[in-house]
């Protein structure tokens, strides 16, 4: 008779163990410490598989969308483009590397050049996720 008492409390114990291991799981998930590092690891994830897809050659610049390229004194982030309208941010070194001065240029005005920060470009192409440019000439820094 004990020997299958032990039996029944046995299962009844596997049972138990059975059921809470999916309810302990569900509750360790659904805390904020999980969803925090959760968050931080996507984060840091994230930043390892990102590439940096801008560049500068002796004459053309290629801008992806949201990264900042230096080229020469100044920094410049493409932000879109959007019925034939190109998005920048401009930010000049000399005066102040944080501040963005955003610049807006149409397709057709691009193409003929244009100015910023003293260095002069012509669009080549340019749609969602790309703009390039060709550097015609670059200001001189001291």
């Amino acid at each position: 008779m004990s020997s299958e008492n032990r039996r029944k409390y046995w299962a009844i114990f596997f049972v138990l163990v059975t059921l809470a291991i999916p309810f302990v799981m569900i509750y360790y998930v659904s805390t904020d410490t999980y969803k925090d590092r959760y968050r931080e690891w996507r984060k840091r994830s994230d930043e390892i598989n990102r590439t940096v897809r801008s560049s500068v050659n002796a004459d053309q610049v290629v801008l992806a969308k949201d990264e900042k390229l230096k080229v020469g004194r100044t920094y410049l982030e493409f932000k879109g483009f959007e019925k034939k309208t190109i998005f920048l941010n401009l930010y000049l070194i000399d005066l102040d590397s944080l501040q963005a001065y955003p610049k807006t240029f149409l397709k057709k005005e691009a193409k003929r050049g244009i100015t910023l920060g003293g260095n002069k470009y012509k669009l080549l192409a340019v749609n969602k996720r790309f703009l390039s440019l060709k550097l015609l000439n670059s200001a001189q820094s001291p």
